[in-house]
């Protein structure tokens, strides 16, 4: 399946970052970031939810997590360290946003299995799979989520959002059309004299006296015109030019 709109994928990702950074500045880990954990309100505004399984920060009993996670948290979403049943910190909640964001853009998980032990081992041993090439530059940014050692992540969900923010003002959204594709160049020239313009567009230049063809020229034309229209007329109807008329023409183009 495919991802969703890489903009709504990070707008959420960015919602739940503060959400984090909120609970983990209250000493609260979540341990379960997935997407059936992220709920939406009428506006659209994404919640973080089911802290079932949260866990104070200096709490104990970390260690005591079955290993692979088949009783706390979910394989697919879990850190290394908590993979190995070590005591976690709020870098583990953003290791599985990084998931989170990954599946957001591709429609898939990083890492798949057979088994949750199988899905666990790739956590701590496979490679960070690369995203589609129209989300390149997001992989630095995917990398570090998703890096290995937590030292070596995003500290906060402060430092993440921060990250966001800065990467935004850098690219354009992947996928995104240029106004230059969608509108005529003449068309935005238009609309820019227009804005310097104070709304109105500028006056065409004045020509200058003297230049251009004169009155009695585009009479002159016409007549021409007329006299080769006419010819041809007669010349397909089998019937001779009347001399009078075109003597009368000539005349008047003569401006006799």
């Amino acid at each position: 399946a495919d991802g969703i709109d890489c903009a709504e994928a990070l707008r959420v990702v960015r919602e739940i970052a503060r959400a984090l950074d909120y609970a983990h500045g209250k000493g609260v880990i979540h341990r379960d970031i997935k997407p059936e954990n992220i709920l939406f309100r009428e506006d659209g505004s994404a919640v973080l939810t089911d802290f079932g399984i949260a866990r104070s920060a200096d709490g104990d009993g970390d260690t005591q997590i079955t290993v692979l996670g088949s009783v706390v948290g979910t394989p697919y979403y879990m850190s290394p360290e908590q993979v190995a049943g070590e005591k976690l910190d709020g870098r583990a909640d953003l290791y599985g946003l990084g998931v989170v964001l990954f599946k957001a853009l591709t429609g898939r998980v990083p890492y798949d299995g057979d088994s949750p032990v199988d899905i666990g081992l790739k956590h701590v041993r496979d490679a960070i799979p690369k995203l589609p090439k129209r989300y390149a530059s997001l992989q630095p940014l995917l990398d570090r989520m998703l890096a290995k050692t937590r030292d070596e992540r995003y500290q906060t969900g402060a430092e993440l959002v921060a990250a966001l923010d800065a990467w935004e003002e850098a690219h354009e959204l992947p996928g995104a059309v240029s106004h230059s594709e969608l509108v005529p160049p003449e068309i935005v020239a238009r609309a820019r004299a227009r804005a310097r313009n104070g709304g109105r567009l500028p006056e065409p230049p004045a020509r200058a006296a003297g230049t251009g063809p004169s009155a009695l020229q585009w009479l002159a034309l016409g007549v021409g015109l007329a006299l080769v229209l006419g010819g041809l007329l007669l010349f397909f109807l089998g019937s001779e030019p009347d001399p009078a008329g075109v003597g009368a023409l000539g005349a008047l183009f003569r401006g006799a």
